[in-house]
């Protein structure tokens, strides 16, 4: 396969293949967006025959570190970037990083040994900056990208509200102080903030109580974040890293000492991603979950929180908090050759 980006041997990085997930991947993921694309993210994932591809400068700095596991039928030998949520499922690449250096990420006889005839990337926002560098140059290199829309994304710009009116809105206030007196007649409240060195065992075992009793916990088709053991065990081993328990918290409401509802999110520089909201379903009529992820969302804006991705699904909630469409979940196939491309495409699509 001939690449049509010109790779200088003297600017060319050196590209290596690492089993497992390398060390390397925490050493650039600088990003704003990718602050929390870590090893630990990627070893919480988990997935079959893991292994890094690592493009190296001459000057020993790491440029880009990109894991994938296996995928799919083992015949067919494809290969995928893991992720635990779907921001995250995209890897890191050096802001300075040009076209040579992801040419040969890509093209070298390492990168063929790692990612196979195809591989994927995603569901990723279709801005992700690693994405946009991507695409032009797998192109110039021959490969047949398979695009297809997973969902739309909402975020909220907690400054472009505020500018409008105070934040929360006068009647979002009154709403959660009416719910708030609700449910203090069921018993006295209790409101914390989970993060960083707080996280233990004990908190994600909380987590796991709210949720078991939660619709999401309860029901067919729903996506549980905690009660799945395979789940709580990935984040276990997230918070184990100071890092990423930085960036993890939760708020949590609980009743004469009993939790029954939370709000979990990712701060990622200046973006809290908001992962799950659940709450014990004996008080649904009460609105616990609002009230906890109002709370918490307004305890990350005094963190400096500028913007909440909400994620996808019910547009029309999100849409009367002021939240907007952010972009498009997209889920990308980078294959090798037309051919196999012309065969795989009905299906991806």
């Amino acid at each position: 396969m001939t690449c049509e980006v010109p790779i200088r041997a003297a600017a060319a990085p050196d590209i290596r293949l690492e089993p497992g997930f390398a060390a390397a991947i925490d050493a650039v993921a600088a990003h704003e967006r990718h602050l929390f694309l870590r090893r630990s993210w990627y070893e919480a994932a988990g997935g079959e025959r893991a292994a890094t591809l690592v493009a190296t400068r001459a000057d020993g700095e790491i440029v880009a570190a990109l894991p994938t596991v296996a995928a799919g039928p083992r015949a067919l030998g494809l290969r995928a970037v893991p992720g635990c949520y779907w921001p995250f499922r995209s890897f890191p690449v050096a802001a300075d990083a040009g076209d040579e250096a992801l040419a040969a990420l890509l093209t070298a006889p390492a990168a063929r040994a790692a990612l196979g005839r195809a591989w994927r990337l995603g569901p990723v926002m279709d801005n992700d900056p690693t994405l946009a560098r991507l695409l032009p140059v797998a192109r110039r290199c021959g490969f047949s990208v398979l695009a297809r829309r997973a969902a739309t994304s909402f975020a909220l710009d907690i400054a472009a509200a505020e500018a409008a009116e105070p934040w929360p809105k006068p009647s979002t206030a009154r709403n959660m102080h009416k719910h708030e007196k609700r449910l203090a007649r069921l018993g006295a409240l209790g409101f914390r903030f989970v993060t960083g060195s707080d996280w233990t065992g004990a908190v994600l075992d909380e987590l796991v109580a709210i949720e078991r009793n939660s619709w999401a916990g309860s029901r067919a088709g729903a996506d549980p974040k905690f009660v799945d053991p395979a789940l709580r065990r990935g984040w276990a081993e997230m918070i184990e890293d100071p890092a990423l328990a930085a960036m993890l918290s939760v708020g949590i409401l609980a009743i004469d000492g009993e939790p029954v509802a939370f709000s979990f999110g990712a701060d990622c520089g200046r973006t809290r991603y908001c992962i799950a909201t659940s709450y014990d379903a004996r008080f649904a009529r009460h609105s616990p979950g609002y009230l906890t992820g109002y709370r918490t969302y307004a305890a990350a804006v005094a963190r400096g929180v500028e913007r909440l991705s909400l994620g996808a699904g019910d547009g029309g909630e999100k849409g009367s908090m002021g939240a907007a469409p952010e972009g498009e979940l997209i889920d990308c196939l980078f294959v090798r050759g037309a051919a196999l491309a012309a065969l795989l495409r009905p299906f991806w699509k």
